[in-house]
């Protein structure tokens, strides 16, 4: 048990760390083109 949770561990926290990098750049791109505007 302690194996998977180890392996689920180890796929979540990437998915996590990409999933707030793109919401970082979305939010970036939406403020940048609120200055354009």
């Amino acid at each position: 048990m302690r194996v998977l949770a180890g392996l689920v561990a180890a796929l979540v926290l990437p998915v996590n760390a990409t999933a707030a990098t793109y919401v970082v750049v979305i939010e970036r791109k939406r403020s940048i083109s609120d200055v354009w505007q």
